[in-house]
């Protein structure tokens, strides 16, 4: 299943540092740029001051209050704005704070989107 969805994940200060070869085929960038980079590489310049305000919430309450599943804009590696599918995962830790947050995304023609859209 991994293999079939695109797959990133964020550490608290926004820094990418896990991204698989799907999220690699899917938005064009490559593990070697995005691993390190900040979540900026995929997030539209228009949107950025609200994607880290709702980040910043997620931290505060643990993704309580986030919403987890929607259609995401990624700017991708063309500068193309491209509309995808997600789900937003909190990763907790042994103690259960949360440890980072992941978003695993499908392709708006995967016949299981409609299962990231409907939760």
């Amino acid at each position: 299943m991994v293999d079939e969805v695109a797959l990133l994940v964020a550490d608290r200060s926004g820094t990418i540092v896990l991204w698989n070869e799907r999220a690699s085929a899917l938005f064009g960038h490559e593990a070697a740029v995005a691993i390190g980079a900040s979540l900026d590489l995929v997030v539209p310049e228009h949107l950025r001051v609200r994607h880290w305000a709702g980040f910043r919430r997620a931290w505060e309450t643990g993704m309580d209050d986030v919403p987890r599943i929607a259609v995401l804009p990624v700017l991708c590696a063309d500068g193309e704005v491209r509309r995808f599918p997600a789900r937003l995962l909190p990763l907790r830790g042994p103690y259960g704070e949360l440890a980072a947050i992941a978003g695993v995304y499908a392709t708006p023609s995967d016949r299981d989107a409609a299962l990231f859209a409907m939760g």
